[in-house]
């Protein structure tokens, strides 16, 4: 039996026309991020908004440019740190997750063979009514550069939810790395821009 013969890979040349996408560009490096640049630019507005009611509602503290800061504090006086609230749940939804643990084979019309390997295609966790909140859930805050654990009874971790930009009063516990909030502030809504009255 005669071997085929080995085809050889023809080779082309690239022409570099648009410089974005080459690799080490400071464009290519900033897309690794993402949303990063957006976060980073509401947390620092919100964050410069969110002093005043600092320094009206805790008077002369320690604010903290950064989470990790609160590292080297000093674990007996309160501090403030600020960031963007994340909430970690174990019971949130995954498409990924439901796809994984479903118990869906595929089989086709034409091939007999496969038709006997058919189960049952209901997806795995679909099942809109369920809670999503659980007791094992937890928070954390962060910012442009990293995140911290939070606990505190003032915190009601059900009611909680990740994006909301927040102050927290409190100390770290540096042997367990969570930072202890006793306190903590929300910006609340802006100003209302009263509608028209089309009846004056």
């Amino acid at each position: 039996m005669d071997r085929p013969k080995q085809k050889i890979r023809s080779h082309s040349t690239a022409v570099k026309v648009d410089t974005r996408f080459l690799r080490g560009n400071a464009a290519d490096i900033e897309g690794t991020y993402q949303y990063f640049e957006m976060y980073k630019h509401r947390l620092q507005t919100m964050r410069s908004l969110l002093l005043d009611n600092i320094l009206s509602q805790w008077g002369n503290i320690t604010i903290e440019k950064r989470v990790l800061d609160a590292h080297n504090s000093d674990e007996s006086r309160d501090i403030v740190i600020t960031g963007t609230l994340y909430k970690e749940m174990s019971e949130k939804p995954s498409p990924l997750k439901e796809f994984s643990e479903s118990k869906v084979t595929y089989a086709t019309k034409h091939d007999k063979s496969l038709q006997s390997n058919v189960v049952d295609t209901q997806m795995v966790g679909t099942n809109d009514e369920k809670c999503h909140v659980n007791e094992k859930d937890y928070l954390m805050v962060e910012d442009e550069y990293g995140s911290i654990r939070i606990e505190g009874k003032c915190l009601n971790v059900p009611k909680m939810y990740t994006g909301i930009i927040i102050a927290l009063k409190g100390h770290l516990e540096q042997q367990t790395g969570i930072f202890q909030v006793r306190d903590y502030l929300l910006l609340g809504l802006p100003a209302q821009t009263p509608l028209p009255n089309r009846f004056a």
